[in-house]
């Protein structure tokens, strides 16, 4: 995430922020969204990714067209090309930029592995991405991979960004290298049909156009940028299946000191007022399909908002359902938006493309207590296995199988004895991302069934000798925490009835029983 940040910042913004004078930056985005490996998909929405970040490159990088060259469903030969034609028009301007003044943004989508990058005829590998890069003679290098596995990707010898604070831009830039990637050597990247783009271009973006300009002096640095989408890309990993999460990683070996300021939004802005009426999460995208500006907005008063000038869809989340409304800002713009603006329908969930391969599996462990309304509280182990999940409208299903196994004391009708049981379940969770002032936190809701196994021993048994082989079903609330790089941890609360038989008649009794769960995912 870090690297991504440095990426941007360097290439985006000369020295005197968004000057007037010819910016010293070549960026080049290349999209491939099919890979030489038959066995991964075509993704959706690569190009348009490219089509977004020079969108937001040009409208407030400080960027011209001319200075961004893009490349779509691009082979090894046609990258060279391409870097070729950019080394060509760099030399023919070093007339009026001095190469050790230029910096070079370096932009890829697609599928990769810890090799190198996919492209449609042959992987490009670890040493010709470094070659092609140290083909440019220039100030600072900002190389930024949306892929699987990117992480790995990154220059031998670079070191991970110490932590940022956000200093004010005074525009003195460092030099060197940076790298930002999706996300760390061992985890996947993600697109989502309903943002059409990828996870990690789309928070870029958007805190390109102003939501990471953290400090709020109208201009966005590259350690603001930083902050803003690893926050963001934390916070997210609970909407993907469990045990699974995307770590944006930054890694820089840079001289010198100052900010690095990759957009000033603050130079095109509008006004709006939110009317009383609006309640819930309001979110503005711009006519890239990019979200500018999201606010949760919980009580009915008036409350004023600042945009970049442009076209914008809104989309209002309130009581389960999806308001939608469009809105045209001018620079300087004074507007109020209403309840009444919007036309209503129900809301639609995520679906994720991955950007290579996974394991399709989670291994989890539970430990805790047991109890039941005819025996003491007892310890419970549980050990957990869980798919990764499909997404179904706003519900993100995962299908889980368990076993476990439990010890406690009977009591039942002035009769006692010990039981020991083993369970296996079979269940379906779904799970949803909340906001509760604690990052990465979900909340879970199971519905299981199964069939448990018991062996009772009764001191005064009589009729109380129960069918060892007991169905059950019930339900369980949990919450859980992202926790490190790739692992979560949660609390949860079971409830699920059991149903017996005696064995000397056909009297069926049905026991309720609650189990109180510490959780681990990895």
């Amino acid at each position: 995430m870090k690297l991504l940040l440095a990426l941007l910042a360097f290439c985006l913004i000369a020295p005197c922020g968004l000057s007037k004078e010819v910016s010293k930056t070549i960026a080049i985005l290349v999209a491939s969204p099919e890979s030489f490996d038959p066995d991964l998909p075509t993704l959706k929405y690569a190009s348009k990714d490219v089509d977004r970040l020079k969108h937001a490159l040009t409208k407030v990088g400080g960027l011209t067209p001319q200075q961004v060259y893009t490349l779509g469903d691009p082979t090894i030969d046609s990258l060279k090309k391409l870097i070729k034609t950019v080394l060509y028009d760099s030399a023919k301007k070093a007339s009026l930029i001095s190469p050790e003044d230029t910096k070079l943004i370096f932009y890829y989508t697609g599928h990769s592995d810890i090799n190198g990058l996919h492209f449609f005829d042959r992987m490009l590998t670890r040493a010709e991405l470094h070659e092609i890069l140290d083909s440019f003679a220039v100030k600072t290098k900002v190389i930024i991979l949306d892929s699987c596995y990117s992480g790995a990707l990154a220059e031998k010898g670079i070191k991970p960004a110490e932590p940022f604070t956000i200093p004010k831009a005074d525009f003195d830039e460092p030099h060197g290298t940076v790298f930002m990637t999706a996300s760390s050597g061992s985890e996947l990247a993600f697109e989502i049909d309903e943002i059409e783009g990828s996870l990690f271009t789309h928070h870029i973006v958007k805190g390109l156009y102003g939501l990471a300009d953290l400090n709020r002096d109208g201009f966005v640095t590259i350690d603001e940028l930083y902050q803003f989408v690893y926050k963001n890309m934390r916070l997210q990993a609970l909407t993907l299946p469990q045990g699974v999460t995307q770590s944006p990683e930054f890694n820089a070996n840079l001289k010198g000191k100052g900010a690095l300021v990759l957009a000033a939004p603050h130079q095109k802005q509008a006004q709006i007022t939110l009317g009383s009426g609006i309640v819930g999460t309001i979110t503005f995208n711009n006519e890239q399909g990019i979200q500018i500006y999201q606010l949760t907005k919980l009580e009915p008063l008036a409350k004023q908002i600042t945009l970049i000038a442009g076209e914008y869809q809104v989309f209002l989340h309130t009581g389960g359902r999806i308001g939608t409304s469009k809105l045209v800002l001018k620079a300087a713009d004074s507007k109020v938006l209403s309840k009444e603006d919007f036309a209503y329908d129900t809301q639609i969930g995520y679906h994720l493309m991955e950007k290579g391969r996974r394991d399709d599996w989670v291994l989890g462990y539970a430990g805790g207590v047991v109890a039941s309304s005819f025996t003491d509280p007892g310890p419970h182990l549980e050990l957990r296995y869980e798919s990764p999940g499909i997404y179904w409208n706003l519900y993100h299903l995962r299908l889980f199988f368990g076993g476990t196994v439990a010890k406690n004391k009977l009591y039942y009708q002035g009769s006692t004895g010990e039981s020991t049981g083993a369970s296996a379940i079979i269940g379906i969770k779904h799970g949803q991302l909340v906001d509760w002032g604690i990052p990465g936190q979900g909340i879970h809701f199971s519905l299981i069934g199964g069939i448990e196994y018991r062996n009772q021993e009764w001191k005064d048994a009589g009729f109380l000798a129960f069918d060892p082989q007991m169905p059950k079903f019930g339900g369980e609330l949990s919450t859980s925490i992202i926790a490190g790089e790739s692992a979560s941890y949660g609390f949860g609360i079971r409830r699920e009835w059991l149903f017996v038989q005696k064995k000397e008649s056909e009297d069926t009794l049905a026991f309720a029983a609650t189990t109180f769960l510490v959780s681990f995912f990895f």
